[in-house]
C-alpha cells in the first residue's frame, strides 16, 4: 500500500445512506504556517481548524479566487485569518492579545 497523501481534500459518500461530505488532510501545507509564529498549542489548534475550514469550503470554488475566513473579537485571540486560494494554497495568521502567549503556556508543577 502506498503512502497516504499529506495534503488532500476529497469528497466522500456513504453507500445506502443520505450522507455526503468532504474530508481534509493537511500536513505539508499546515505545518509551516503554524511553525512560522510558534503559536501556543491552543492557538495553533484554533488556527489549524480555521485553515481546515478554509480548505474544505475553498475546494468547492468553481472560479479563480480565494476564500478568506476571518474572525475578530476581544479576548486572547482578537484576530484569526485563514485563506485558501483556488489553487489550494493556504495562508493563515492569528494575532494574540498582549500577554496571551504567557497565559497559554503550560505551567510547571509546583515542587512538593
Amino acid at each position: 500500500m502506498g503512502a497516504m497523501q499529506d495534503n488532500l481534500v476529497a469528497p466522500f459518500s456513504l453507500d445506502n445512506a443520505p450522507v455526503r461530505g468532504r474530508i481534509a488532510r493537511l500536513g505539508a501545507s499546515l505545518d509551516p504556517i503554524l511553525r512560522r509564529h510558534d503559536y501556543p498549542r491552543p492557538v495553533a489548534m484554533l488556527l489549524g481548524e480555521a485553515l481546515a475550514l478554509a480548505a474544505l469550503v475553498g475546494s468547492l470554488l468553481k472560479t479563480e479566487g480565494r476564500l478568506i475566513v476571518q474572525a475578530q473579537g476581544e479576548g486572547p485571540v482578537p484576530l484569526l485569518v485563514a485563506e485558501c486560494g483556488s489553487d489550494g494554497a493556504l495562508r493563515g495568521y492569528a494575532r494574540l492579545a498582549e500577554g496571551a502567549a504567557e497565559k497559554a503556556a503550560p505551567r510547571k508543577p509546583h515542587a512538593a
